[in-house]
């Protein structure tokens, strides 16, 4: 259990992280299109390795930024009973959904961007890029193309660690001992214990989430 928890706490202090980094890039690439559309209609003229680095911004802030997303049960749900179950239903559809469905699509991309049968890593879709120093086909672009092909498989690693980690954080909520009760409203502070009663040494694994 307690390793769980651990483990939980590491996983959720990376993708937090990581997220500040993504809304820097944020900032970063609103400043940057700001400037390209200046550029354009008020001088007349495109700077080719800005407007690429516009869209470099733009997937690492996709890909680095989709555990953070998870993390804080941002992604879009599509669904007619999530929201209709209990804490502990919702638990067992995050724990389920995250091993059987997140994880090995996330295992499968990351697999699928490093290994190809015809020569290992090499022959892989990132692998051929770090080769030949793959570059902008166009004058002027970016030099480190391989760079942003290799932020898919980081990407799809950090979300498979925060997919485990919600995996955990459910497993660690449908073990407890005593029945839950509903799901605390975000922000809400949490409930002073009894002072009648012994403090619990461990801390309680959080309820899952419900939907935006």
């Amino acid at each position: 259990m307690r390793i769980l928890e651990r483990f939980v706490r590491v996983v959720d202090a990376l993708s937090e992280g990581t997220g500040r980094i993504v809304m820097w890039l944020a900032l970063a690439m609103v400043l940057l299109t700001s400037y390209n559309v200046f550029e354009r209609y008020a001088l007349g003229r495109n700077t080719t390795y800005l407007i690429e680095l516009n869209w470099h911004f733009y997937s690492v802030i996709f890909l680095l930024g989709a555990a953070y997303t998870l993390k804080h049960d941002g992604h879009v749900r599509v669904d007619m009973l999530y929201h209709k179950l209990g804490s502990r239903g919702r638990a067992w559809v995050n724990l389920l959904g995250s091993l059987f469905f997140l994880l090995p699509l996330a295992g499968f991309l990351i697999w699928g961007t490093l290994w190809s049968k015809y020569g290992g890593f090499e022959n892989s879709f990132v692998g051929r890029s770090w080769r030949f120093w793959e570059r902008s086909p166009d004058p002027g672009g970016l030099p480190a193309r391989y760079l942003l092909k290799t932020m898919i498989p980081v990407g799809f690693a950090l979300l498979a660690l925060q997919g485990l980690a919600e995996a955990a954080r459910n497993a660690l909520f449908l073990l407890q001992t005593r029945p839950p009760g509903p799901p605390p409203a975000p922000g809400a502070p949490e409930p002073e214990p009894d002072s009648d009663s012994d403090p619990d040494p461990d801390p309680k694994p959080e309820p899952p989430r419900e939907a935006a």
